[in-house]
């Protein structure tokens, strides 16, 4: 019985775990190619939060005065540079969850509705692709004495 080959099942258990790795491959392949196509490139990353990235640089008060900073963007990859580039944050991209009454820091790439925010906000523009939201006195001192002007909502 030494040396006779296995003929008991006809599917090798080889054969199954390279389909299983195939198939692995493939999905993390396309998931990569569908969802983080646009944000590939490093650069694409950066630029998507680079002003936020120059601000916590210049002011670091501002970000001193929250404990969570929410951001709102249509593409879900720069929420996890810009939790990258705030460590010490908890970054939130669920509006739903904001408390109106707190002082809060939103980032987003998009402007947001008036329906969305009380009259307590203000934005600036910081690039073309970043508005920061404030609302609180000491948020809004920080900001103008950095040398910001603070937009009121519409």
């Amino acid at each position: 019985i030494i040396g006779k080959p296995n003929t008991g099942t006809p599917l090798n258990i080889n054969v199954i775990i390279a389909v299983l790795m195939c198939a692995f491959l493939w999905q993390y392949i396309y998931g990569v190619s569908r969802f983080d196509s646009p944000y590939a490139n490093s650069e694409n990353y950066y630029q998507s939060v680079n002003a936020i990235y120059e601000l916590r640089k210049e002011n670091k008060q501002l970000f001193e005065s929250t404990e969570k900073v929410f951001y709102i963007n249509s593409s879900y990859g720069p929420a996890y540079i810009v939790q990258f580039m705030i460590p010490d944050k908890e970054v939130i991209t669920d509006l739903n969850l904001i408390d109106l009454s707190d002082d809060n820091i939103i980032i987003s790439s998009e402007m947001l509705s008036y329906d969305l925010l009380n009259d307590d906000y203000e934005y600036v523009q910081l690039d073309e692709n970043e508005i920061l939201y404030v609302n609180g006195s000491k948020n809004k001192e920080l900001l103008i004495n950095s040398g910001y002007i603070l937009n009121p909502l519409e």
